[in-house]
């Protein structure tokens, strides 16, 4: 994009929240609704209710969709976004948040699912189904360096955390308890 950015990176499923996401982003404010675009990455074969509202008058020109993206040319993404959202109302697990605080890029989550774990203190956080929050949250990040700053301070050190070894120990440490 030729403008600062916000960026996701998932797939087009509705417990992923991008209907909230692309309609918080609409209804941005100025300064920041002429200053910000919005990418969502991985989206391929969007239904017609959501190409819509993509296309609508609030955000035509400024939601990208680039499709499939490349490993390498995913890390990019993430290094020059101005903040990485995840809004799903339910996750498992969730990477990108964790990629994108190893990038040393502020993130933004929902509170849905697992999602709390993922971020930790280290992302800024809201209901899902209270889009309000979200464009508080969004509106603190970008309106904010020292927020964004202390956000990426606290992403790297949280992503250390994600290592294989911490993964295989804690999976290990739950099957002896079964």
């Amino acid at each position: 994009p030729d403008k600062p950015f916000l960026f996701f990176v998932g797939t087009l499923r509705r417990k992923k929240n991008l209907r909230a996401l692309v309609s918080v982003f609409g209804q941005m404010p100025e300064p920041e609704r002429s200053s910000y675009v919005l990418v969502l990455a991985g989206i391929r074969n969007p239904w017609p209710e959501f190409e819509e509202l993509v296309r609508s008058p609030a955000n035509r020109g400024r939601v990208f969709l680039p499709g499939y993206v490349g490993d390498a040319d995913l890390v990019t993404f993430y290094n020059l976004a101005t903040a990485v959202i995840y809004p799903s109302l339910f996750e498992g697990f969730g990477l990108p948040p964790i990629y994108a605080m190893a990038c040393g890029t502020p993130v933004i989550t929902s509170t849905g699912g697992a999602i709390p774990e993922v971020g930790g203190k280290a992302s800024l956080s809201f209901e899902p189904e209270k889009p309000e929050q979200l464009a508080e949250a969004i509106l603190a990040v970008v309106r904010q360096p020292e927020l964004a700053a202390a956000l990426v301070k606290k992403g790297l050190r949280h992503a250390r955390k994600f290592t294989w070894d911490a993964t295989a120990r804690a999976y290990l440490d739950l099957y002896e308890e079964i």
